[in-house]
């Protein structure tokens, strides 16, 4: 049901301010919303706003983004030059700033202002809205700062809490004996107290492999134990960050591919991601990254330095940890055992699905299925509780393998559409039996296992960004697709749109088509520069090494 009320009466509160929040926010204020932001801390940034506080789930200051900034930048405001290809947390961190500067976000973020519970109910005129329950803090002058509970109504929400909330820790044999030493790396913030001690690694994902890095030169023995195998990659191959190894046009021809064959098409794409990490890494048996699960099952390793690690001996890859025996002694699965004075467990976060399962999701492959533990939030389009699709939505219900700042940015923009009424939804059965097709396929292709590392979150990459496309009514479907708009574009700028479908996959053109959202104008320019930068960065390469 399209909303009749203009956006400047349509009050809207957006749930967390990392980069996902942030663009909501954005958005929402282009189109004319009466929007405002709630963060639980006093800073903005979410997980690349790093604190010391062993209670607060951080990047480490030394993290590097996986994906680089030709990919993982919003729309509308491109990096500055002198930024590294891949920025450090603090300097991510200086991109989120300067973009709520731009943007004059600040003036409609409350601070210290934490989301307890989230219900339906009248408001104070009688009609249905989203109760907010919040716990406020408030700084006192005198005396200690005040926590006070208050509710507010809104009528529409968007929640971008991210899904890293609890430590997910393993249940281990004898943990007892470790006590303190025994952590999870939520807590892992400073390398200079493992100094000369032997330390145990639990985990074997990018979170697993920053760790171990980090702890090079500090620590007397790092060993990293894990289970299971994992597809591990380079930032860049042959010159080119890894994510543009593809470009637009290939990436299209595989979506198509992969919805008339999804089956074959992933066993195609995970030989294909194979290739690319025997093309970087000359890996021993002895390691334990094959065999590698699907790159749909479990996230993608992403590192410079670890393989380079267990080569030089700096790091050493053992089975996965069987039991604690005593306080300094620990068992592995083949039975070894090794002394170690701590142990940090990289075994992931648990998502906080409980605003979610207040509203009455359940999962029919929950009843139905072999899959009875396996729990699917019912999201349209991985986004949307259907019976609520008009007035909330979730940003953390995808995985897709891409920059957060593009990705959240263009479904922000197809959200804003929709709750302005510009973009019509189906009606709740036809987004109920999209959703059980959705998890049908997920089940097809092997993506759940009943394992912690399962991406449940996975969507069909290509069907799911064609219709944020249309939902955003960014026109990139008709003025790159084939159709009557497509074929002129093409005909009256063939050089640039060639730049567009085998140049850089510039997040840029996002804004690029007129269409129902606000057109940027310095678009085109932002892409051909991006592009040009980057030739010229690879031609500095190709010398450096000819030299």
């Amino acid at each position: 049901m399209v909303d009749q009320k203009p956006p400047e009466q349509i009050r809207v509160a957006v749930i967390g301010a990392g980069p996902q929040g942030l663009c909501a926010l954005k958005n929402l204020l282009e189109e004319g919303f009466d929007a405002e932001l709630c963060e639980a801390r006093d800073v903005i940034g979410g997980l690349w706003a790093f604190s010391n506080d062993p209670n607060v789930f951080t990047t480490l200051e030394s993290t590097i983004t996986n994906v680089s900034k030709l990919k993982n930048v919003y729309a509308d405001f491109p990096c500055d030059n002198d930024f590294p290809l891949f920025p450090t947390q603090k300097e991510f961190l200086e991109y989120l700033e300067a973009y709520a500067e731009h943007f004059e976000l600040k003036r409609r973020i409350k601070f210290k202002k934490k989301l307890l519970s989230l219900s339906r109910a009248e408001d104070g005129n009688g009609q249905m809205a989203w109760r907010l329950e919040f716990a406020e803090v408030y700084e006192l002058r005198d005396s200690k700062p005040v926590t006070i509970k208050t509710v507010e109504f809104f009528d529409k929400v968007i929640m971008a809490i991210g899904r890293h909330h609890s430590p997910h820790m393993p249940a281990i044999e004898g943990a007892e004996h470790f006590g303190k030493r025994l952590i999870h790396s939520a807590q892992f913030k400073r390398p200079e107290d493992y100094r000369n001690k032997r330390v145990l690694v639990l985990g074997f994902a990018n979170t697993a492999g920053d760790t171990a890095t980090e702890l090079i030169g500090i620590a007397h023995t790092i060993y990293v134990a894990h289970r299971q195998g994992i597809l591990v990659l380079p930032r860049v191959l042959k010159g080119k960050p890894v994510e543009q190894l593809s470009n637009r046009r290939m990436d299209a021809i595989l979506g198509t591919l992969s919805s008339w064959f999804p089956i074959t098409m992933a066993k195609f794409m995970q030989n294909m991601a194979l290739k690319i990490s025997d093309q970087a890494f000359s890996l021993k048996p002895a390691w334990g990254f094959r065999p590698a699960p699907s790159r749909f099952t479990q996230r993608v390793m992403i590192s410079d330095t670890f393989v380079l690690a267990l080569e030089a001996g700096d790091i050493e890859s053992v089975a996965n940890l069987k039991r604690i025996i005593d306080n300094e002694i620990v068992e592995l699965d083949d039975g070894t055992r090794l002394y170690v004075d701590n142990i940090i467990c990289c075994t992931g976060m648990n998502p906080n699905r409980s605003f979610l399962e207040s509203l009455g999701q359940r999962t029919k492959l929950d009843e139905d299925s072999a899959h009875k533990d396996v729990r699917l939030p019912r999201l349209y389009q991985n986004i949307f509780p259907p019976e609520y699709a008009s007035s909330i939505a979730f940003l953390d219900g995808w995985q897709a393998p891409t920059g957060i700042c593009e990705v959240a940015d263009l479904a922000c923009t197809a959200i804003v559409q929709i709750f302005k009424g510009a973009y019509p939804l189906p009606t709740i059965e036809e987004m109920n039996r999209e959703i059980d097709q959705h998890q049908e396929w997920l089940h097809t292709i092997g993506l759940l296992p009943n394992e912690p590392g399962a991406a449940r979150n996975a969507v069909q990459e290509r069907k799911w960004r064609s219709w944020l496309h249309d939902a955003a009514g960014n026109g990139m479907n008709e003025y790159l697709g084939w159709g009557r708009k497509g074929w002129w574009f093409w005909l009256t700028n063939w050089r640039f749109c060639n730049m567009l479908m085998g140049g850089v996959d510039s997040p840029h053109v996002g804004r690029l088509f007129e269409g129902r959202r606000k057109r940027w104008e310095g678009a085109r320019k932002a892409i051909e520069e991006v592009n040009s930068e980057e030739l010229a960065r690879r031609k500095t390469d190709d010398n450096r090494k000819k030299k």
